[in-house]
């Protein structure tokens, strides 16, 4: 009897091993990131913490990006199994062979923008003819410009483009070196701490100006996407619950991501998340369909820019660049749980005191 009870115990803690291991039979996948890991990234973290990569059997490493150039030839070479990059250097990369498709997506409307300071003289695109514009070479901004010239009728020999480095741009900004600088129109606490505040700091979103193609899509190679198909639906399953626990949690979403990332203050995760949803996530599509979800006319028009303006070495098909077929029936959840940002604005102005 005490033989028997023995090996009964034995084998309840050999199973219980078995199911609490996440090695243990969790096939390891890498998403590789656009860029070094901020607040927009949040939910992927939410969704390793809270084991729901675990419980669809997945142990995921989250690899920081090196752009989205980078991360689309890695995952067209397979050493990455999923990757988050800019739909327009997809574009590119595809009419140069890349076989690569977007499985969802996450900026439904263009981050682009112009940031310049109150007082400049500068509202609208236009008004860039006759000043210095700062922006570093081979920026994705840099070179879909032409379409922002054109559709605002602005002669191009009349833009002083200025090379400063990413990082140089708030300062540089700040200290007037420059009359403006080509940006994502979101994650401003840099340019607050370099003395644009909120009152100071004018952006004017390309999108509202004519050129609004798609921005950071989810995206994986065409042979992963032919050979393990079961492996992407797990995936974006767990990704997705992730992002909705996020919207509906997102400042204990901040907090796991900052255990992961300590060297990112938690209201810049915050407000950077929030950011993001309230300014480039089409919400009422993602609540009328399903979170990450991907409209036909929507990549047409982003086709038809970047076939366009982009040095491509054949014209892409909307077709060709993407399928919904691995996102899950899960809904945008309401974002009023979110900070305003005149609400995270308020918080770090009291913590600068």
């Amino acid at each position: 009897m005490k033989k028997n009870l023995l090996l009964v115990w034995g084998t309840f803690c050999l199973s219980l091993f078995w199911i609490t291991s996440p090695a243990v039979g969790a096939e390891k996948i890498t998403l590789k990131l656009n860029w070094v890991p901020g607040g927009d990234h949040c939910f992927y973290y939410v969704a390793k913490e809270k084991g729901l990569y675990k419980e669809k059997g997945l142990e995921v490493a989250i690899e920081r990006g090196q752009g989205s150039g980078d991360t689309v030839k890695r995952v067209e070479l397979n050493t990455v199994d999923v990757g988050l990059a800019d739909t327009g250097t997809l574009v590119v990369a595809r009419s140069k062979g890349a076989k690569v498709q977007v499985i969802g997506m996450i900026y439904s409307k263009s981050p682009n923008g112009i940031k310049t300071w109150r007082g400049s003289g500068i509202t609208k695109p236009k008004d860039l003819e006759g000043r210095k514009v700062g922006v570093p070479p081979g920026d994705a901004q840099r070179v879909l410009w032409p379409a922002l010239a054109a559709a605002n009728g602005i002669d191009m020999n009349k833009v002083a483009l200025i090379n400063i480095q990413p990082a140089a741009k708030a300062q540089s900004l700040a200290a007037k070196q420059v009359d403006a600088v080509f940006d994502w129109i979101v994650g401003n606490q840099g340019y607050w701490e370099a003395g644009l505040d909120k009152d100071k700091l004018v952006l004017i979103p390309w999108a509202q100006w004519g050129v609004n193609p798609y921005g950071n899509a989810l995206m994986a190679s065409e042979k992963t996407i032919k050979e393990r198909p079961d492996m992407l639906r797990r995936f974006m399953d767990a990704t997705m619950q992730g992002w909705k626990w996020a919207i509906e949690n997102p400042d204990q979403a901040s907090e796991i991501f900052i255990r992961s990332n300590p060297e990112v203050p938690l209201l810049a995760a915050l407000g950077r998340f929030a950011d993001d949803l309230q300014g480039l996530v089409d919400v009422p599509m993602n609540q009328k369909y399903r979170l990450g979800w991907i409209d036909k006319a929507r990549m047409e028009e982003t086709v038809n820019i970047l076939n366009k303006y982009f040095q491509v070495d054949r014209p892409v098909t909307a077709q060709e660049l993407y399928t919904v077929e691995f996102l899950p029936d899960i809904k945008m959840p309401p974002i009023d749980r979110l900070p305003t940002m005149d609400q995270v604005y308020k918080k770090w102005e009291s913590q600068k005191k």
